[in-house]
């Protein structure tokens, strides 16, 4: 015997269509309470007036950043997977460790396979959680990328005695931006198709990291609480806990993995170019988020404690009307600040950062910034 139950599902185009579902069932016991739950969560749940009227008032285009993420991800999966394979026979590599408290401690490791991260998870859980970035015979080193030989390696924290925390300030900030951008493609509804161009080398003077994005919104002013949703969604993704894993691509898969960005395509040859190879790029991917970066980056998004987007700035540019410069703020983990001074630090952040504008002059200098219209800047508190 067979149950037939019509439900109304919705389609791309805010348009209801019938559709049937069958149900197999014995002819005595009849649907499973699962079934019966199934059944009403499609008809209700699923089916209010406002989410119809929203969904035919903005029906979600057929390129969206839902669908593009998951095709972005699925290739870099897929290269990852053909470069691990091609490591063929496994050789053995002797890494070399300098640091407190273990002192001098020396390791076999497979080489192209094992990483920074790898031998921190042989030495100790406190290597593992605060080591920022490695440095490998000289070289910063990102934790998640394969070791190519035997190395001398150190590991680089923002705690670090008697030494300069430049190094490993760039690749914090560095990192933040790409989250940034992360929390930019997501915060938005699927019908807002969200493309990211850029974000410039960080400059930690400058007391905010950023990310230009092109949210197809003109003279966007969001209110306070829509501001705070950007710095939650930062907070989620600190919480998740997500690695950042390197791939070097050749720039025909990486101009594949980005067709559907039309900044990030122009880009490429030209990255690709600059490259040692001049025909690779460097993507990152964090969860199912993948970017373009040279890195390095940070180990994890755990390794930041309290953040705040903190402005968001539309940019006087010919590369597009829908532009914002989108600024954060964050501080490292296990790094303690009072409200008060939190609250300075993010005031700071809320000031237009100095970085080139695309398509603009080649900085915003402080009489630049001096004359941007104030009611053009956007700012959030909390």
């Amino acid at each position: 015997m067979r149950f037939f139950k019509i439900i109304y599902d919705k389609c791309n185009v805010g348009v209801l269509r019938e559709t049937k579902r069958g149900l197999r069932m014995h002819s005595r016991i009849g649907p499973t309470v699962e079934d019966v739950a199934l059944i009403r969560h499609e008809l209700f749940d699923g089916l209010s007036k406002e989410r119809i009227y929203q969904r035919q008032k903005f029906p979600i285009p057929v390129i969206n950043n839902a669908s593009v993420r998951a095709k972005r991800t699925a290739l870099f999966q897929e290269e990852k997977e053909r470069q691990f394979n091609e490591v063929g026979r496994i050789e053995k590599i002797d890494v070399e460790f300098q640091g407190e408290p273990e002192g001098k401690v020396t390791l076999m490791m497979n080489k192209g396979i094992s990483t920074p991260f790898h031998v921190a998870q042989h030495l100790s859980e406190l290597h593992v959680k605060r080591s920022i970035v490695a440095e490998t015979n000289g070289q910063l080193w990102d934790m998640n990328r394969p070791l190519e030989d035997n190395s001398k390696l150190r590991f680089l924290h923002m705690k670090m005695k008697d030494e300069d925390p430049f190094q490993v300030n760039r690749v914090f900030w560095r990192s933040c931006s790409m989250m940034l951008g992360y929390v930019a493609e997501r915060a938005f509804q699927d019908h807002i198709y969200v493309e990211l161009h850029s974000f410039p080398p960080p400059n930690v003077r400058s007391g905010s990291f950023i990310y230009d994005v092109d949210i197809k919104l003109k003279d966007w002013r969001p209110n306070s609480d829509e501001m705070r949703v950007f710095s939650g969604e930062f907070r989620k993704l600190v919480e998740a806990e997500l690695q950042f894993e390197r791939l070097e691509v050749h720039q025909d898969l990486a101009s594949k993995i980005f067709e559907d960005n039309q900044y990030k395509k122009q880009q490429i040859p030209i990255i690709a170019s600059g490259s040692p190879t001049g025909n690779t790029v460097i993507i990152y991917r964090i969860g199912d988020f993948v970017d373009i970066s040279k890195g390095p980056l940070m180990s994890n998004t755990s390794q930041v404690s309290r953040a705040t987007v903190a402005s968001l700035i539309p940019l006087d540019t010919n590369i597009s009307p829908t532009l914002y410069r989108f600024q954060g703020v964050a501080l490292p983990a296990d790094f303690l600040l009072n409200h008060f001074a939190w609250g300075l630090i993010e005031n700071r952040g809320k000031k237009m950062n100095s970085a080139k504008i695309p398509g603009g002059s080649e900085s915003a200098n402080e009489q630049g910034t001096q004359n941007i219209d104030s009611n053009k800047r956007i700012e959030a508190s909390g």
